[in-house]
């Protein structure tokens, strides 16, 4: 289903491990495997999902992390792609265990969603609280907060919106 390669020149802003590419269904992902479990997705990739059938990415939120590698960033994390501009954390939220940030220069974004991945090893009912919970959360709090000044503004909260729902069930995601 999906192919694992170790990119070197390429290193989590979190955690300063070495991102794995996976490849689903043609979009290249590079994952913190075995470190914080963050994900970076180029603005080529981004554009890919907006096509793709919603959850196609789910197997992402298994990867393996490592136990306390998670390291909340500060402002000074720089783009895994670029190496030289900052990440601009567009929301967080500790209690969900959520990152989304993006880089000004190259476009590309980095998901720590290690809070969502948590969710998916929950049963039935359990399961369906905390997921409507972390959506309520995220989509209607914090997303719904991210000012929309211009176009591309509303391009970037359109392309966070693509990224949950490439990583989400279809069921799961609201509407």
């Amino acid at each position: 289903m999906f192919e694992r390669k170790t990119i070197k020149p390429m290193h989590c802003p979190a955690c300063k491990n070495a991102l794995t590419k996976i490849i689903i269904t043609s979009v290249q992902v590079l994952a913190c495997e075995d470190g914080c479990g963050g994900l970076w997705f180029s603005q080529r990739q981004v554009k890919m999902l907006e096509n793709l059938k919603p959850g196609l990415g789910m197997p992402l939120l298994k990867i393996k992390r490592a136990d306390g590698a998670k390291a909340y960033r500060r402002v000074e994390h720089i783009c895994p792609y670029c190496k030289t501009t900052l990440l601009f954390r567009h929301f967080f939220s500790k209690e969900l265990d959520t990152e989304v940030n993006q880089c000004a220069k190259c476009g590309g974004f980095w998901f720590d969603v290690a809070g969502f991945s948590k969710i998916q090893t929950m049963n039935g009912q359990q399961k369906q609280k905390a997921i409507d919970k972390y959506f309520s959360i995220i989509l209607y709090k914090k997303i719904k907060n991210i000012h929309i000044l211009n176009e591309d503004v509303g391009k970037v909260v359109k392309n966070i919106i693509h990224i949950f729902k490439f990583l989400c069930p279809e069921e799961d995601f609201p509407e």
